[in-house]
């Protein structure tokens, strides 16, 4: 009978123990997104999120808002999960793009010529244009727009593809420059006589003395060679440099952008 009892309450004590250990696959607490969850265990994973149950209840969480180490226990890899959904999100807007005429997102362009969105939506859909003619045309509306909306790297790159895919656009960007009337050159006063004429050497004598005794003696200049007049500019005063201002007599038009992008994209509208 003693060993019977004793028996029982070994088995009692066990089961006390036993109970009192906490489930392995139970999480005590954890913080997602600002809420504390107590007692979880994860459900079932289906990305983007997880069914996890808690103490208060059941609940459909973010994977990419959990601690790493849970990601991990989870096999959830964040940076291939954002890749994926870029993916995903880049194939959406290119079906999206491919069955939107031109003339639709052109159209909506034109009541917002910043809109970079549309822009790259227009980019999208002249990749995907079989037509030569059709592709330059949404091309060159394309660089001219992102001339207008963007700078540094990004606005050069668009700078070198617009010469060479529509050259005639390019050279509409231009005006005659004001500073040289379209020579590509300005007058500047000589710089070896600073704008005199003579020689700086023998002021314009033609010679020079080389000894200063009783008996002055005098040599032909070897700067002008007895010419009197300065080498660098043959007497003219001036010389020709090239204009600051400008590139071969032209001079980039911000405003001449402008016209020509809205221009090009009315036009396509009305296509």
């Amino acid at each position: 009978m003693k060993v019977l009892l004793l028996g029982f309450i070994v088995i009692a004590l066990t089961g006390v123990i036993i109970a009192a250990e906490p489930r392995k696959d139970v999480i005590p607490s954890v913080t997602i997104e600002g809420v504390v969850y107590e007692d979880i265990r994860f459900g079932r994973v289906m990305p983007p999120t997880v069914t996890i149950y808690h103490k208060r209840g059941v609940a459909n969480v973010p994977l990419a808002s959990l601690p790493p180490e849970l990601q991990k226990t989870l096999g959830y890899d964040k940076i291939k999960a954002e890749a994926e959904r870029a993916a995903a999100e880049q194939a959406k807007i290119v079906a999206e793009v491919h069955s939107t005429p031109s003339t639709t997102i052109c159209t909506a362009l034109a009541a917002d010529l910043t809109n970079t969105n549309l822009l790259a939506k227009l980019k999208l859909k002249a990749d995907t244009t079989q037509s030569p003619t059709t592709r330059a045309q949404l091309l060159t509306i394309y660089y001219l727009g992102k001339l207008c909306t963007s700078a540094g790297a990004e606005a050069q790159t668009a700078w070198n593809s617009l010469q060479v895919i529509n050259p005639s656009a390019f050279a509409n960007l231009f005006d005659t420059c004001a500073t040289c009337g379209g020579k590509g050159t300005v007058e500047t006063d000589c710089p070896g006589c600073r704008g005199i004429g003579n020689c700086p050497i023998c002021d314009g004598y033609g010679w020079v003395q080389f000894s200063w005794s009783l008996w002055d003696r005098y040599r032909i200049c070897q700067h002008c060679k007895g010419t009197k007049l300065c080498p660098v500019c043959k007497g003219q005063k001036t010389q020709s440099v090239h204009c600051r201002q400008c590139t071969n007599g032209r001079q980039f038009s911000r405003q001449k952008l402008q016209q020509t992008y809205w221009q090009l994209v009315t036009e396509a509208c009305n296509q």
